[in-house]
């Protein structure tokens, strides 16, 4: 379902500065559940509820609501308990992506304008979408859940995506011009590099001054060896090279900048 423009401002104020303010507003003008909003009446089990953030993520973010009855008058029941939020997190990471970022809430209405919020309380999660990461695949396989399949919000529900689904995903991609290939290759490349240099010494040792040891045997063993530069070795020292990289690197953020 698509948001009206009152709904859409409220969904966009609550979750650009998620307060206890603007989720009163939200509950008091909810039209009910949309792609970006989503209502539980108690935290859902932890496939469910990682299948439901992996959707709410590839569909442009949203906010999962607990403690707010499914019905198509949302109704705002409460929850008995808050969930500690580092179970939550320690339940999820199993089956979720690391670069999908989400933050676990907890909202308390002990006084409030609107009587149906007074003396409850409410867990929300708030899922963020970066388009550069998308699609967000699920790591695992588990009860109602499948590892690397793609999930979608649609207007109520949370379903696998289809073939028009991906081809959205993946144009969203796209557009951004972001390929994390080039980033595997740039480490891939540093390490290489750096492989080479270890391979080639800075310093020669030479023996040549064992003579010394017979002339003076009190100069110990140390007499023995001298260093010299290796005339061989590249003139830029490795973390030199690195160091102009990242200057070469900045100056062209900075031109980019200045378009």
């Amino acid at each position: 379902m698509a948001l009206n423009k009152a709904a859409h401002e409220g969904f966009a104020r609550f979750f650009e500065a998620p307060s206890r303010e603007s989720l009163r507003d939200l509950l008091k003008n909810s039209i009910g559940e949309t792609d970006q909003i989503d209502f539980k009446v108690e935290l859902p089990e932890k496939t469910k509820l990682a299948k439901h953030l992996l959707g709410l993520a590839n569909t442009g973010g949203g906010v999962l609501i607990i403690g707010v009855s499914e019905d198509d008058e949302p109704w705002a029941v409460g929850v008995s308990e808050i969930a500690d939020k580092a179970d939550i997190q320690k339940q999820l990471a199993p089956y979720l992506p690391s670069t999908l970022s989400y933050e676990v809430l907890d909202f308390e209405f002990r006084d409030s304008e609107y009587p149906s919020l007074k003396e409850k309380s409410f867990q929300v999660i708030v899922v963020e979408s970066d388009s550069k990461e998308l699609p967000y695949l699920c790591r695992k396989a588990g009860d109602g859940i499948k590892d690397n399949i793609v999930y979608v919000r649609k207007g109520t529900n949370t379903t696998e995506a289809n073939h028009d689904d991906l081809q959205r995903t993946i144009n969203e991609r796209l557009e951004t011009g972001f390929s994390s290939s080039s980033v595997l290759v740039l480490e891939e490349h540093l390490a290489q590099l750096k492989v080479l240099y270890s391979e080639i010494p800075q310093m020669l040792t030479s023996m040549s001054a064992f003579k010394k040891l017979f002339e003076d045997p009190g100069g110990g063993i140390t007499s023995m060896i001298t260093r010299k530069p290796n005339p061989h070795y590249p003139k830029e020292a490795y973390d030199a090279f690195l160091a102009r990289m990242i200057e070469c690197k900045k100056s062209r953020i900075e031109k980019i900048l200045d378009q």
